[in-house]
């Protein structure tokens, strides 16, 4: 696990420096910003040696956080993964103090629904208030993203920008299901009987996955009018951990009004990753 926490460690020396120095600062990967900015006769606030100004931290999915530059491409981040900024410094961020640029991969929860935002750190900026935001891959695959700090500015009038950059690898290569439509899956239109399907998730060494959601919707039916699926769930379902639970099950019920057999192609995904599976709906009896 990597000490490299953004910003890296201020230590008092540092601290001490710059506090002699107005304008702005080109400052050395020791103190982990690119540059820094302050009003002439306004001091860094710094809460301690091991304390950085501004940390950004990730949480993989099923993972533990970690600093952004430890998920490289050796150790890539199973997304979804909540990044969090939080204020390490003796002083408040300024109003929409913190200004940042999501490259790569696609953004959810960031404020306004933006990849590019400005925000108070938990609405006041002070010291440890945080925010999070949720960033997946964009293909389901192997993607980096970028993390640029553009700006975040304390109330002494200090200012520093720095960039991180991390790498995202969906595990999830393959979805099957059980029954597949090798088997030919015939069912009764009366919607009485659920089907039981069962789905699991495999990586690239085929070996079966755990802790992956897995969702399924109605792809299309035919004839449209005639045919019917109910019983699914709203979100997806955890394939969890342990014995019995790399696979999740959803019981889906057919009705079919017509008067000759359709079909319905139900669609499971996870990850970007999918399947489908076509059942044969006899009618109504």
């Amino acid at each position: 696990m990597s000490d490299d926490w953004d910003l890296r460690k201020h230590t008092r020396r540092g601290a001490l420096a710059l506090m002699g120095i107005g304008g702005l600062l080109g400052l050395s990967e020791t103190l982990g910003f690119t540059n820094a900015t302050r009003s002439r006769g306004l001091n860094i606030g710094v809460s301690a040696d091991d304390s950085a100004v501004l940390t950004i931290t990730g949480t993989p999915n099923g993972g533990t956080k970690d600093t952004l530059n430890a998920f490289d491409e050796n150790a890539p981040a199973t997304p979804p993964v909540d990044i969090t900024f939080t204020n390490g410094a003796d002083e408040p961020t300024k109003t929409d103090g913190l200004e940042v640029d999501i490259t790569g991969g696609t953004v959810d929860g960031s404020p306004d629904g933006d990849r590019n935002f400005t925000t108070t750190l938990s609405g006041s900026g002070d010291t440890d208030d945080s925010e999070t935001i949720t960033v997946d891959t964009d293909t389901g695959g192997s993607e980096s993203v970028t993390v640029d700090v553009t700006s975040v500015t304390f109330e002494s009038g200090t200012s520093i920008s720095f960039s991180r950059t991390f790498e995202l690898a969906s595990p999830v290569t393959d979805l099957s299901t059980s029954p597949s439509n090798s088997e030919n899956q015939t069912v009764s239109g009366d919607g009485a009987t659920p089907l039981d399907i069962t789905v699991t998730a495999t990586d690239s060494d085929g070996d079966t996955l755990e802790q992956v959601d897995i969702g399924v919707s109605v792809q299309s039916t035919n004839p449209e009018d005639d045919i019917d699926v109910s019983n699914l769930p709203s979100g997806k379902k955890s394939t969890g951990s342990g014995t019995n639970s790399d696979k999740v099950t959803f019981s889906p019920e057919f009705r079919n009004t017509g008067g000759s057999d359709g079909t319905a192609k139900l669609k499971f995904t996870a990850d970007k990753v999918s399947t489908t599976l076509t059942v044969t709906v006899e009618p109504k009896s």
